[in-house]
């Protein structure tokens, strides 16, 4: 039942024509109806101690009512001056630290009444009111959530959107000016110069895939549309076809890719060749970039009790412990840049997620970031 001081119940009660009626509020008479103020007479003042209205043999059934949280009609005696108790029949509605008291007659027969029935038929109707409130109220909440969500969405995409906007600039802007060299040497060029300008295109044009892929992911994923496709597969062959797919970007960036694998390293679980491939790639290339020119970017491979483990460590500048779960949130713009870096990492952690498995960063040994895939063999 709602509160009582907002019930069009207790408003009714209230009114010149209702019965005789005491709001009590912290068992003190709050307010009282015009004909309970002629039942009472004049010693119904409001703030007075509810129970001094009652003979003193009535006063505890009154409190044990009170205590209670269900409507309840019991006898009790009014105080009649030089003359004996006069019984009379109340219907005691609590609700907390409020409560309805309703006279409802002077005898047993007067309670068994239509008054009584009437009072019943008010409170269930006052009960179904109060819970249609409150499932009004659940359902605006819900709506509330959804509308929130779906703006959520709409950022995320017109986020989405002007990442690609910004980052497939500068890849396009190399195709566009290997291929007008190329143009403007036509007959002169020689073949080697061909063949280098030709993989730089290549390389370039795999970025801005990666880039596209990432993006049409991501508005997969947060439509909850991306599915699985299980298979037994090896995690080290993964990891193989990693390093031959990036180690020409590598070596361009004057760096090299390295794989290990450790024990356990050819064991086979259940799970999506092409998204695995996808989750360590965006790992690799964001280790790519941010090692210096030079160094050495390792991929191990190894089992950990009931788990197979990849590992992407980098020699960088490594991850502050206090952005190291910030990093995998939607496009984050922490110490590292903002962009591709932050979509990717965030598709490789959803795409884990989805393997049941988990993907978080710690600090490399000797420095730098260490990135680990966790996965579940079972």
């Amino acid at each position: 039942m709602e509160a009582l001081s907002s019930s069009p119940l207790l408003l009714a009660l209230l009114s010149p024509d209702g019965p005789p009626t005491l709001w009590v509020a912290e068992g003190r008479v709050k307010d009282a109806s015009a004909a309970a103020r002629k039942l009472f007479g004049s010693g119904l003042m409001p703030g007075m101690a509810m129970v001094s209205l009652f003979d003193e043999d009535s006063r505890q059934k009154l409190e044990v009512a009170l205590g209670g949280n269900q409507p309840r009609a019991l006898e009790v005696q009014l105080p009649v001056q030089g003359a004996p108790p006069t019984p009379a029949r109340f219907l005691v509605v609590p609700d907390g630290d409020e409560a309805v008291l309703v006279w409802l007659g002077g005898s047993r027969e007067a309670a068994s009444g239509g008054l009584y029935d009437h009072l019943r038929t008010l409170l269930s109707a006052n009960d179904q009111l109060t819970n249609l409130t409150r499932e009004l109220s659940v359902r605006t909440r819900e709506l509330s959530v959804s509308r929130q969500r779906l703006e959520m969405l709409n950022q995320l995409r017109e986020e989405d959107a002007a990442t690609l906007s910004h980052d497939i600039k500068s890849p396009l802007n190399a195709i566009a000016l290997q291929a007008r060299g190329l143009e403007r040497q036509a007959d002169t060029v020689k073949p080697e110069i061909i063949r280098e300008r030709a993989g730089a295109i290549r390389r370039t044009v795999r970025v801005l895939l990666g880039l596209v892929t990432n993006v049409l992911d991501g508005v997969k994923l947060d439509a909850g549309t991306l599915d699985l496709v299980l298979e037994p597969v090896s995690l080290a062959e993964v990891a193989r076809q990693v390093v031959e797919a990036l180690n020409p970007v590598a070596e361009h960036l004057g760096m090299r890719l390295e794989l290990k694998e450790g024990a356990g390293a050819e064991l086979v679980l259940q799970a999506d060749r092409t998204r695995l491939f996808q989750s360590i790639t965006n790992l690799a290339e964001n280790a790519l970039r941010y090692s210096p020119k030079g160094e050495v970017v390792t991929l191990s491979i190894f089992r950990q009790g009931d788990r197979m483990c990849c590992t992407v460590r980098d020699r960088g500048p490594g991850v502050p412990a206090e952005e190291r779960e910030r990093i995998f949130e939607r496009l984050y713009q922490g110490g590292r840049r903002k962009g591709a870096a932050g979509l990717g990492l965030a598709i490789a952690r959803q795409l884990v997620e989805m393997h049941k498995g988990k993907l978080f960063v710690e600090e490399g040994p000797g420095g730098g970031a260490c990135f680990v895939i966790e996965l579940p063999l079972n």
